[in-house]
This record gives structure tokens, sequence and C-alpha cells, in this order.
């Protein structure tokens, strides 16, 4: 009985030899299975990024081309704007220049009324005499 135990142990011995190979293998997969895993989240981070990099960029530059447009339109605008407020302005002053000679015609009209009859009319009474 004794050559039976000293088998089992061989066997046993064998066998958790073995397991300690496969566990110590498996480990290895396990680690370069844990190395490539976190490779593809490093690597699809460093592309997420470089999208939003490239995103932003190209949204900073459409908007500063919309804020360069928006410019030129106020520009233009301000622009119209001045033109428009100086041509009130000549038109104020030529609404006074006007005012004054407009008055003044009246005023001369008004106060030179010549009392006399149209020339048909006196040419009726003359025929009439």
């Amino acid at each position: 009985m004794i050559d039976q135990p000293k088998a089992f142990e061989d066997t046993f011995n064998k066998w958790y030899k073995d397991f300690l190979v496969e566990e110590k293998e498996m480990n290895y997969r396990i680690k370069a299975a844990q190395k490539k895993r976190q490779e593809i989240i490093d690597n699809a981070k460093k592309e997420a990024l470089e999208v939003i990099r490239n995103y932003e960029a190209e949204q900073k530059d459409k908007l500063e081309a919309d804020k360069e447009k928006l410019n030129v339109q106020k520009n233009n605008f301000d622009q119209l704007d001045a033109d428009f407020q100086n041509e009130v302005e000549i038109m104020k002053e030529q609404h006074k220049k006007n005012k004054d000679k407009v008055i003044d015609y009246l005023i001369t009209n008004i106060l030179n009324i010549k009392l006399e009859l149209p020339a048909s009319i006196s040419n009726k009474k003359k025929e009439e005499k």
C-alpha cells in the first residue's frame, strides 16, 4: 500500500506542475489581452480627441468667417447710415434756406397786392360807358 500513495502523490505533483504552467500561461494571456485592450482604448481616445480638435478648429474657422462677414455687413450698414445722416443734414440745411426764401416770397406777395381790376373786367366797364 505504500506504492499507491506515492503514485497518487506523483500524479498529483505532475498535475499540479501542469496546472501551475497552465495558470502562468493563462495569466500571461490575460495580461496580454488587458494590455491590448488598454492600447485599443488609448488609441480610440487619441482618435476621438483628434476628431474633437479638428471639429473645434473647423467650427472656430467657420465662426471667424461668419464673424468677418458680419463685420463687413456692419461696416456697410454703418457707411449707409452715415450717408443717410449726411443727406438728412443737407436736407435740413436746404429746408432752412428755402424756408426763409419761401417766407420772404409770401410776405412780399401778400403785402404787395395790386388793387387793380383785371384787364378783362376793366375793358368791359370801359365798353359799357
